[in-house]
């Protein structure tokens, strides 16, 4: 949804530091091998490795580093392809990434199956699903002038919303997120939350702003709304352990 060098605006897509620190302070004891699903840019990957981890990274358009960070590993595949050989890993890291998988199951029982018994998953993510009609209009109204680059999808289905409340063609702003979220093909948080429960056992999870970035509100403004009931938290930060499988024996009949 960022609205980064947009144009018609000034405003800058901000990082997420409570995404780096969520998941750089819950890495265990280093050196820890890591495999991050959908790396994106990298920054995340690059910021775990030079903390002394060692990171495979995982994404189709994944970063060609040419001065690779000691420890790190990109690979320009999709996860659900990826040959990941050479032992169990310690953590699995997902940032923003789970929501835009086809099969979030097979992803998930993979993940599952990469970790070592009581291995660690950190998740990053939000909920389009909790995008209320307040939400989403805080949104809106916090979005810099348009014209909006290709990748901030939400923003253009916003300004058609304005556009066609001006033509007297006025519908619920939430109709147009449910849009967004339908040609994006993303999962909902429901979704993800109870396919990440079913496969490891929940250890921490908190809501928290999510929709600031790239707007002209800042984190803490968006908090601060949340705070005040004005509008509902969307992101979320989820940990949980990889429990190993149930013998076929000691299962109960």
């Amino acid at each position: 949804m960022s609205t980064a060098n947009a144009p018609g605006g000034d405003v800058r897509s901000k990082e997420l530091p409570a995404r780096y620190e969520f998941v750089l302070g819950r890495l265990p004891d280093r050196p820890a091998r890591v495999v991050e699903i959908g790396c994106g840019d990298g920054d995340l990957a690059r910021a775990m490795a030079r903390a002394g981890h060692d990171v495979i990274a995982v994404d189709p358009e994944a970063p060609q580093d040419a001065a690779p960070v000691a420890g790190l590993e990109f690979r320009r595949c999709a996860f659900e392809d990826a040959e990941l050989t050479g032992g169990a890993f310690d953590v699995a890291v997902a940032s923003l990434s789970l929501h835009h998988v086809g099969d979030l199951g097979h992803v998930l029982d993979k993940t599952a199956g990469l970790l070592r018994d009581g291995g660690t998953v950190l998740v990053a993510e939000f909920g389009w699903d909790l995008i209320d009609e307040a939400s989403a209009r805080w949104y809106n109204a916090h979005l810099p002038p348009p014209p909006y680059p290709p990748e901030a999808f939400l923003a253009a289905h916003c300004d058609r919303w304005r556009q066609d409340a001006a033509a007297g063609r006025s519908r619920p702003l939430t109709e147009y997120v449910a849009e967004w979220a339908a040609g994006e093909r993303m999962h909902p948080s429901s979704t993800l939350l109870r396919e990440l429960r079913s496969r490891f056992e929940q250890r921490h999870l908190a809501w928290l702003p999510y929709l600031h970035d790239g707007l002209t509100a800042t984190e803490a403004d968006e908090a601060a709304a949340i705070r005040a009931g004005r509008i509902r938290a969307t992101g979320f930060h989820f940990t949980g352990t990889a429990t190993p499988p149930v013998p076929a024996t000691t299962r109960r009949r």
